[in-house]
């Protein structure tokens, strides 16, 4: 699933998504390397996208590239104007979208009010989720998940599980070196 971030940003946006809500979406997924964006429609397809290089200095920085980028794709859409910005990011995540741990993949990124900073800016509601778990939603609803009543989705750096409920989360510190690796497993219950 990591070497097809596109499948996971349009994934993640569809599952928490409200089905009665006919609007697009903006989804940015904010990588070491880059931060790459879209606008989501109704039915999960992507209507614009562009990419920007992510900061090496982090922190405030990232968040401005993001805000920029944001801009940018809320300037170009022709459409209605967006009901919800969803965002992915490497790092644990807390309820309230703060990142409260982080690798060294992304410098100053602990503590960075992402979420508030974000929706006050663009004065729409806005979901901060971890990468690993963004794809393993994506899976559940959309992809190798849909269908099944219970889902277990392992990356190296995590893990999220799916049991006919809410999503339950662990965060596993691993050496910067290793690489990511995610692999889900389905199950059917009679």
């Amino acid at each position: 699933m990591i070497t097809r971030p596109h499948l996971i940003t349009e994934r993640f946006v569809a599952a928490t998504r409200n089905p009665a809500n006919e609007e697009s979406v903006v989804a940015i997924d904010i990588g070491g390397t880059k931060i790459a964006g879209g606008i989501i429609g109704h039915h999960g397809e992507i209507l614009i996208e562009s990419r920007v290089l992510t900061p090496k200095e982090g922190g405030n920085l990232i968040l401005d590239s993001a805000s920029g980028l944001i801009a940018d794709l809320l300037k170009r859409h022709e459409g209605q104007k967006p009901s919800a910005i969803g965002i992915s990011t490497g790092g644990q995540i807390d309820r309230d979208g703060m990142i409260i741990g982080a690798t060294d993949m992304l410098a100053d990124w602990i503590d960075l009010p992402f979420k508030q900073s974000i929706a006050e800016k663009f004065r729409l509601p806005v979901t901060v989720i971890n990468d690993g778990h963004a794809a393993a939603l994506a899976e559940a609803h959309y992809g190798a998940g849909q269908g099944y009543e219970s889902m277990l989705c392992i990356v190296i750096i995590g893990f999220v599980n799916f049991a006919s409920g809410p999503m339950r989360t662990a965060f596993v510190a691993i050496q910067p070196h290793l690489h990511i690796f995610t692999r889900c497993v389905m199950m059917k219950h009679p």
